[in-house]
């Protein structure tokens, strides 16, 4: 009877070992999947930022165009007087 409770142990073992290894290796996918869940989190949170960059340089040189409008249209309405000033000197000449 020692023999037989020998033989039947070393499975019960076994079984207790490869479950253990399963429990183990079921945790160990659980923190791989938790990681990527937070890498992808990151890149998300990355490229809202990277968007936020390019919309910002987008408004920036829109900004830097409509200055450089406002700039020609302040020459041009400076040569307008100019020209209004040379017509009413001729006018009020005798």
């Amino acid at each position: 009877m020692n023999d037989l409770a020998m033989k039947k142990e070393p499975p019960v073992k076994c079984i207790h070992l490869v479950l253990a290894a399963g429990v183990l290796e079921l945790v160990m996918l659980g923190g791989l999947l938790l990681g990527g869940i937070q890498a992808q989190r990151s890149m998300t949170t990355l490229s809202d930022k990277v968007a936020a960059l390019e919309e910002a340089s987008t408004a920036e040189d829109h900004n830097l165009e409509m200055q450089a409008q406002f700039t020609m249209m302040a020459s041009r309405l400076s040569a307008v007087q100019a020209d209004l000033t040379q017509i009413k000197a001729r006018l009020l000449q005798p």
